[in-house]
């Protein structure tokens, strides 16, 4: 997602969806965020004077697809927001005490957190039922900066005692990518690490399948970028083992390998579809 439409059209994406239990929306940064907030903690690391144009920029975006959303400046979106931008602001007041990638962690994280917040915020708008879950509350890892390993005894423990109260369908939104470890400072698990949120938690919680949505038509039997690829065909169905060979092949990026570990472990179904064609159900890996 990377605009106000975008986020419009995913209230249609869940009007759709008919769920008899809880259903976990697992959302990354919005656009192209994530590298300004990298940017933006490059500058504040090494005291470059570029620190206060790049969280100009930051701002100016999520308040462009905040407008784009909200017509009411009274909604309460707004002053959660300007927290969100208030707390980073003090992030990055003063010089950073801690190693570089310590310091990246605590700032790349606000992109989940601000695109959690607004596309919360815009379902109830739209009365879509939903509850917001700051995932650092469940999410526990190592101190392994950028690239977090996660606490899986911990992070099952937590995310258990959270469902022990959710037994309605609803729709519960949180963020990927991003946890928490034993000292309290924010963790992000690496590229891709929204997929691989949402299919840790799929195993966790023995769910009946995990939904990626791309802005691709699914898996593809060839690829369909590059020379003799042009008559690229969907699969609808795929099995694991013919599937990893394929990402190795065709589709390198498609799907992290440690999501796919996460729900191939379980067997859980794997469903990759496109995000702005709802008439297709994209691949099913099984």
């Amino acid at each position: 997602m990377n605009s106000a439409p975008a986020i419009k059209h995913l209230s249609e994406v869940l009007k759709k969806i008919e769920c008899e239990k809880p259903a976990v929306i697992v959302v990354s940064a919005l656009g192209k965020t994530t590298n300004m907030l990298e940017k933006l903690a490059d500058a504040y690391f090494s005291g470059n004077t570029d620190k206060s144009s790049a969280f100009e920029e930051i701002k100016d975006y999520h308040w462009q697809i905040v407008d784009g959303l909200f017509a009411d400046k009274s909604d309460g979106i707004f002053e959660a927001v300007n927290d969100l931008f208030v707390a980073l602001e003090r992030e990055t007041n003063n010089k950073s005490a801690y190693p570089y990638n310590q310091t990246y962690d605590q700032i790349v994280c606000y992109g989940e957190l601000l695109s959690a917040r607004i596309v919360s915020a815009y379902l109830k708008h739209m009365k879509i039922d939903n509850k917001l879950w700051d995932a650092r509350d469940f999410i526990k890892t190592n101190d392994t900066y950028r690239e977090a390993l996660v606490d899986w005894t911990a992070t099952k423990q937590l995310l258990n005692k959270k469902f022990e109260n959710e037994s309605e369908p609803v729709f519960l939104v949180t963020q990927g990518f991003i946890g928490k470890n034993n000292e309290n400072f924010s963790t992000t698990l690496g590229r891709e690490g929204s997929d691989y949120t949402a299919g840790l938690i799929g195993n966790i919680m023995n769910v009946s399948k995990v939904v990626l949505w791309k802005d691709v038509p699914g898996v593809m039997d060839k690829n369909p970028h590059i020379a003799g690829g042009e008559n690229a065909k969907l699969i609808s169905e795929i099995f694991y083992e013919q599937f990893e060979k394929l990402l190795q092949k065709n589709a390198k990026g498609l799907v992290h390998p440690k999501t796919l570990n996460e729900v191939k472990h379980k067997k859980i179904s794997l469903q990759i579809r496109p995000f702005w064609d709802l008439q297709s159900h994209g691949t099913m890996v099984v």
